[in-house]
């Protein structure tokens, strides 16, 4: 146990290291990521999909992250930082919501039975 404290401090202390290269909005950029991946966590949790569902959305989340940071890395940042971290918002929830409703009736947990009624 207190070596997960002496970790999580020691991890908090570096966090503002990490932004001395590009200045203190970086920062900013870097808590909507740390939220974004906390806020997906729990809506996973929460979601009524199996978990063959639950890991094809994780894999879509981390590419759709992937493949946001490879486009955003030669934006200047000072210039784009409102759509930058609009992006990091937006544009993984939009993926990951219509990632859901594609995969929700093939993965969901309680399939939706379908009664024949008779004709008699």
């Amino acid at each position: 146990m207190e070596n997960n404290r002496t970790a999580l401090l020691a991890i908090l202390l570096l966090t503002p290291t990490l932004t001395f290269a590009h200045g203190e909005e970086v920062i900013y950029t870097l808590g909507i990521e740390i939220a974004s991946i906390i806020c997906f966590v729990i809506v996973l949790i929460i979601l009524n999909l199996n978990s063959k569902g639950k890991g094809i959305l994780a894999t879509t989340y981390i590419v759709t992250t992937i493949i946001l940071f490879i486009v955003i890395e030669n934006v200047p940042y000072r210039q784009n930082m409102n759509i930058i971290n609009l992006s990091l918002i937006l544009v993984p929830a939009l993926i990951l919501t219509l990632s859901y409703f594609y995969l929700k009736p093939k993965y969901s947990k309680q399939k939706i039975k379908t009664s024949t009624a008779n004709n008699s």
